[in-house]
């Protein structure tokens, strides 16, 4: 931050831009005189828009592909890596999830389909609040008054609806405080076939679970110890943090990273009345009296006892290669910031 603010703002001769040097990657410095352009009037890019978001204008920096992109949108899109050079850029939107390509703007979605605009392009970022699935465009949310605020690793800026702008103390929502849940109760959990079930807690166990950085600047915070193939974790225990480590994915491919840090947290065996079981963090769960996201509710299926069995017998959903608070102890949810 001290570097943010002793850094020289600067504004665009042509478009009236402003920009801190340091934020935007000016390298060399400019005097108060000097008329200064950026990167998008200096190519004579008036009319390109921002692929992330789909607006013109601000502050873009070009990406990988030759596409432009707004900083702000880039910083806050979790599979966006920003350039790590003094200019910072190029920026690289290639690395986007399907599951984020498929959000879709509270704010502009269905002011497109009324205005007879072009489909959703981009990609949205969402509410960071408990399990508020609501997903914007980072300008579309920034206009709207949706409030960002920073934070820790592994979100390091925390983003609120305005449906829960007035929640109390949304960040203990966000950092998993709900409230346990007894050994015996019964419980929505989502089974191995896709689909969400009651079933019962049968037991709580501690499992330690680290989080890693890999090459491709995803993350993933819920790894198992028994993962690294690089070191006996389960003997020796967790890596030191900065160490580099071999990761065996969900894939079964071996992948290159870096040891963030291990954390000690609760998981709760649902047993379904096919007598499959689920080990599951507290959020992935939902007791009863709790509100159903929409969702879990056009997935829950109904199975009692000695009837309707069939319905576990669906296909098994395959894992994917998912990263950024999602792998082997996920939501349903597209918890993807």
């Amino acid at each position: 931050m001290a570097e943010v603010a002793s850094s020289p703002l600067l504004v665009c001769s042509e478009c009236s831009v402003c920009v801190h040097a340091h934020c935007y990657g000016v390298a060399q410095p400019m005097s108060a005189t000097e008329p200064w352009k950026c990167d998008r009037c200096a190519q004579l890019a008036a009319s390109v828009d921002c692929c992330l978001c789909s607006l013109r204008g601000g502050a873009l920096k070009q990406t990988v592909e030759g596409r432009w992109a707004h900083l702000l949108c880039a910083l806050l899109v979790p599979e966006v890596h920003v350039g790590e050079g003094p200019t910072r850029s190029p920026v690289d939107v290639r690395h986007i999830t399907p599951q984020r390509a498929r959000l879709r703007c509270w704010y502009c979605h269905k002011l497109r389909d009324l205005l007879g605009r072009p489909s959703e392009t981009g990609a949205c970022i969402q509410c960071t609040s408990g399990r508020c699935t609501t997903a914007f465009h980072v300008t579309c949310a920034h206009a709207a008054g949706v409030s960002f605020e920073t934070y820790d690793w592994p979100l390091p800026v925390f983003v609120t609806c305005t449906k829960h702008a007035n929640s109390p103390n949304p960040k203990r929502v966000q950092a998993g405080e709900l409230p346990p849940v007894a050994v015996g109760s019964r419980v929505v959990a989502k089974h191995k076939n896709g689909r969400y079930y009651w079933g019962r807690v049968r037991g709580t166990h501690s499992q330690d679970l680290y989080s890693v950085d890999f090459e491709d600047h995803s993350s993933s915070n819920n790894l198992l110890p028994e993962d690294i193939v690089s070191r006996d974790c389960v003997l020796l225990g967790p890596p030191s943090p900065g160490e580099l480590v071999s990761v065996r994915w969900t894939d079964g491919k071996l992948y290159q990273s870096v040891f963030k840090s291990c954390t000690s947290t609760t998981l709760y065996t649902v047993v379904f009345e096919d007598e499959s079981e689920l080990n599951s963090k507290r959020e992935a769960i939902y007791a009863e009296g709790e509100e159903l996201p929409k969702r879990v509710k056009s997935r829950l299926s109904s199975a009692t006892e000695g009837q309707h069995t069939d319905l576990f017998k669906e296909l098994p959903v395959e894992g994917r290669r998912k990263r950024v608070g999602t792998a082997r102890y996920h939501t349903d949810d597209f918890m993807l910031l």
